[in-house]
């Protein structure tokens, strides 16, 4: 099988010729100074997804002509991040000192000030040749594409709240007050449209989500979701299948969001990530929803990651395996972003291991 194959055997609730493998998140450079979520790290790796953005054009233009100008010894964090938070204006480092200047939507008294509000230009006829083109070349290769359409944190939740500020926005969204319900909308409108792109594109996978669950609990209640986040959610979803009916849905968020799960089913989801396994119970999930969901991740917790053994990672790898690959449905992938900290061998042993459920 290819790898393109074996994903969409996966994903389909078939029985691949092995479990295929994805990163997702990585903040780590390999020993020659490759950033680990490269497309030369995850060749390097055999990994079988690869993923694609719709990001900003004009405005993160400019940011990455600084970015390059700083010495090579700099350490700046995720650039991918830095470059959102860059082109939504939003300054999440000035936060402490003044909480108001750290999201640009936090004064607006009413819909009227949110009208004003210039969301990025993200060039859309030059993003979707550029998707399309990117789509079509990992396809010739036989990789699967996991496709994001424009995002700040999240698909809609996320990045309301980071607009106009965590407690003020929850606040407003219980109350369904206008102003969280119009920001809503038109998150709903931007992820709409580049979600039928990113079909248009051809890709396998559009990748949603939210974070939205803290270690053991929801940030938001599932009825508040259902009502508010789920109507916004279904219009992507819907926009996206309106081109290409058989694209998967695949949802994010780190943390407990098992109460989410019927909703995220009944609005399109088909796949969620990462199932971090000390606070969800991947095999619970795969219990209780069989073919409806396929589990993406599964792999490890944040110490075992950071502080563990390869053997230890191996050992995982091989549990989830058994546990939960059974007629398809698994994508394994770390469950938690790879740190700097996080030992080089450990990814390596990751990997590997994968590799031997074929052997």
């Amino acid at each position: 099988m290819t790898a393109r194959e074996r994903v969409l055997a996966a994903l389909s609730h078939q029985r691949p010729d092995r479990t295929p493998a994805a990163l997702v998140g990585a903040d780590l450079f390999t020993p020659e100074g490759i950033e680990v979520g490269s497309d030369v790290a995850r060749e390097r790796f055999g990994a079988d997804v690869r993923f694609i953005r719709a990001e900003p054009t004009a405005a993160g233009q400019g940011f990455d002509e600084y970015l390059r100008s700083l010495p090579q010894e700099v350490f700046v964090g995720n650039l991918e991040q830095l470059r959102r938070y860059h082109a939504w204006d939003y300054r999440p480092e000035q936060s402490r000192e003044n909480p108001a200047a750290a999201s640009p939507l936090r004064d607006a008294t009413c819909v009227g000030d949110l009208e004003d509000f210039a969301f990025p230009d993200f060039g859309r006829d030059t993003v979707f040749a550029r998707l399309r083109e990117q789509v079509a070349e990992y396809h010739l290769r036989g990789l699967a594409v996991f496709a994001l359409p424009p995002r700040l944190g999240g698909t809609l939740f996320e990045a309301a709240w980071r607009l106009r500020g965590f407690e003020e926005y929850l606040c407003e969204l219980s109350q369904g007050s206008p102003i969280s319900l119009w920001l809503l909308d038109r998150l709903a409108d931007l992820g709409s449209y580049y979600a039928g792109m990113v079909a248009a594109a051809d890709a396998d996978v559009l990748f949603l989500g939210d974070d939205v669950g803290e270690p053991v609990r929801l940030m938001i209640s599932p009825d508040l979701w259902r009502r508010t986040i789920g109507p916004r959610m279904r219009r992507i979803v819907d926009a996206a299948r309106a081109v290409k009916p058989d694209i998967h849905v695949c949802y994010h968020s780190d943390g407990h969001f098992t109460g989410l799960l019927e909703h995220l089913i009944a609005v399109g989801v088909d796949a969620i990530e990462p199932v971090q396994p000390d606070v969800m119970d991947p095999l619970a999930i795969k219990q209780a929803f069989g073919e409806r969901l396929t589990l993406v991740g599964c792999v490890g917790t944040a110490w075992l990651w950071h502080h563990g053994r390869p053997d230890q990672i191996r050992a995982e790898v091989r549990r989830a395996n058994q546990l939960l690959s059974r007629g398809g449905g698994l994508i394994l992938a770390p469950a938690y972003d790879l740190m700097p900290c996080t030992p080089w061998a450990n990814v390596e042993a990751f990997f590997d291991e994968v590799q031997r459920t074929a052997r």
